[in-house]
C-alpha cells in the first residue's frame, strides 16, 4: 500500500512533465493512461471499503465501546450497551432527517451513528462527494474568469471600467446567459476541471486511508476497519462542500464562498478526531488532517487547477 501511495503522489508532477514535454499525442496518452489508473485505483479502493463495511463491528455511540449488535433480531429493539448501560445507537429509533441535521450541527453522537455503525453509507457519501467536485469544478471556473476581468485580462463590454459589482456571482441564472457563456466556456473547461476536482478527492482519501492503517499496523481486522471508517470519514467531510449551492442559487458576494473550504476543515477536523478516539495517541488525528491538507496543497500547486483557497 506505501507502493501505491506513493505513487499516486507522484503522478501530478509526471502528467505535467507529460503535458510540457511537447506533442498533442505525448498529453493524449498520458491523459488516458492517467484517467485509467485513477479509475482503476477508484474501483479498487470503493471495493475494499465495501466490502469492510459488511465486516466490522459497531460501536456504542455513547461510550465509544464495541458491541456485538445494535438492534435485537427478534424484539426489533435498540439494544443497552454492556459497558456504560446505555442505548447502544439511539440514531435507529430517529428518522434521517434528524441524523443529518445533528450530523451539521456536528453532534458526536451523530458521526459516530454514520461512521461506525451505518452499513452502506460509504458508496453513497462517495457519490455525493463526487457531485461535490462536480460543483467546485463551476465554482473554480465561475472564480477565475471573473478574476481574470476584475484584472483587466478579459474584457467584457457590460461590465465598463471593470466595475464587477453587479456581476461579480456564482448565481447560476447569471452565469449561464448567452452573454456570459462564451467567456465562460464551461463546455471546454468544465470535465478537465472535474477530473481535477476528483483527483484531489482520492487522493485525500488515500492520505487519510493510509494513516489510520499505519496506526493499526499488526492488526489486519483492524486495518480493514481502519481503511473502511477513514474513506468513510473523508467523504463525509466532503459533502460540506454541497454548500456551494447556496451560492449557486442565491446571490452572494464570491469573497463569502471562502466559509465553504472553513466548514468543509472543520467537518474533516470532526470526523477524523471521532475516527481516532480509541487510538492511543491524542495526535493521529492531528497528523491525519495535516497530512490531507498537505496532499490537497501540494496537489494544487503542482497541477495549478484552483487556487490555494477559492475567493
Amino acid at each position: 500500500m506505501n507502493e501505491m501511495v506513493f505513487f499516486f503522489f507522484t503522478l501530478p508532477s509526471l502528467w505535467s512533465h507529460g503535458c510540457w514535454c511537447g506533442g498533442s499525442v505525448c498529453v493524449c496518452v498520458c491523459g488516458v493512461l492517467f484517467v485509467c489508473l485513477w479509475l482503476f485505483i477508484s474501483f479498487y479502493y470503493c471495493q475494499c471499503v465495501v466490502l469492510g463495511e459488511n465486516r466490522r463491528m459497531p460501536r456504542c455511540i455513547e461510550c465509544s465501546a464495541f458491541v456485538q449488535r445494535i438492534v435485537h433480531p427478534e424484539t426489533e429493539m435498540v439494544e443497552k450497551c454492556v459497558s456504560c448501560g446505555r442505548c447502544c445507537d439511539k440514531y435507529y429509533e430517529f428518522a434521517d432527517v434528524q441524523k443529518w441535521i445533528d450530523v451539521v450541527l456536528l453532534e458526536r453522537r451523530a458521526w459516530m451513528h454514520v461512521l461506525f455503525n451505518q452499513r452502506g453509507i460509504f458508496l453513497s457519501l462517495f457519490l455525493a462527494s463526487l457531485v461535490c467536485c462536480l460543483i467546485e469544478a463551476y465554482v473554480v471556473r465561475t472564480t477565475s474568469v471573473y478574476a481574470d476581468i476584475r484584472n483587466r485580462k478579459i474584457f467584457f463590454s457590460e461590465t465598463p471600467g471593470g466595475n464587477l459589482s453587479g456581476e461579480d456571482s456564482l448565481q447560476l441564472v447569471k452565469n449561464l446567459r448567452p452573454d456570459m457563456l462564451p467567456l465562460m466556456m464551461y463546455v471546454d473547461t468544465w470535465p478537465t476541471l472535474f477530473l481535477y476536482a476528483s483527483m484531489e478527492y482520492f487522493l485525500c482519501l488515500i492520505a487519510a486511508v493510509w494513516i489510520g492503517v499505519q496506526s493499526q499496523r499488526g492488526d489486519a481486522p483492524g486495518q480493514d476497519d481502519a481503511m473502511t471508517t477513514w474513506a468513510t470519514s473523508v467523504s463525509l467531510a466532503y459533502t460540506a462542500k454541497v454548500g456551494y449551492l447556496v451560492f449557486l442559487v442565491w446571490r452572494i458576494p464570491i469573497p463569502l464562498v471562502v466559509v465553504v473550504d472553513f466548514l468543509f476543515l472543520l467537518w474533516m477536523v470532526r470526523g477524523f478526531s471521532i475516527t481516532a478516539s480509541s487510538h492511543p495517541s491524542r495526535f493521529l488525528a492531528i497528523a491525519a488532517v495535516i497530512v490531507s491538507v498537505l496532499a490537497r496543497v501540494l496537489f494544487r500547486h503542482l497541477t495549478a487547477w484552483s487556487p490555494q483557497v477559492i475567493f
